[in-house]
């Protein structure tokens, strides 16, 4: 069976929708063509991104990998706090945990993972680290799809049996944390 052609333009190497490769050239123009090139490794297939869509054919596993990864870094709603104070400007870890009420080093391990996410910055200031959104605009533009995405979805994901509020991996997780 033929697959059916993208309903958008998508281009391979940065994965941007309505580019074609020829138009990002310079692999710094978005800062993903580095990782794009990465997951599509040594072969000369054009890689498929989490919008595609071919038909009845299955994304590959490393596409969709990346991706996984980076949802993962959302997947804690301190990190997600931790992401709405950073989008108010740069914060220190005490500022944060002033903030948040959390402990010091959970917000440090918070905002370790977010770092290795490619999610935020830091620089040194004194004796303190100063953190900032590393991509402000592009996650401001996700949260915001998230939220539209909430908002037409209702309570389904809080009442899903498996991530929701009573779902089996969140009871595994409250589970580990009090040990």
């Amino acid at each position: 069976m033929a697959a059916s052609p993208s309903p958008l333009p998508v281009c391979g190497i940065t994965g941007r929708i309505g580019v074609s490769s020829s138009d990002t050239a310079d692999p710094g123009v978005d800062g993903s063509a580095g990782l794009i090139a990465r997951l599509r490794g040594p072969c000369n297939h054009r890689q498929m991104t989490m919008t595609e869509t071919l038909g009845d054919a299955v994304a590959p596993q490393r596409s969709l990998t990346a991706a996984a990864c980076l949802f993962h870094g959302f997947s804690d709603a301190s990190r997600l706090e931790i992401l709405r104070h950073l989008a108010l400007g740069e914060h220190r870890v005490v500022d944060l945990t002033a903030h948040l009420g959390l402990a010091q080093s959970t917000v440090s391990k918070h905002l370790a993972c977010l770092r290795d996410c490619g999610l935020v910055t830091s620089r040194v200031e004194g004796r303190a680290s100063v953190f900032a959104l590393a991509h402000p605009e592009a996650l401001m533009d996700l949260l915001a799809a998230a939220e539209r995405l909430l908002g037409l979805t209702g309570d389904a994901v809080v009442l899903c049996p498996v991530y929701g509020l009573e779902g089996a991996v969140t009871a595994a997780h409250a589970e580990k944390v009090t040990r």
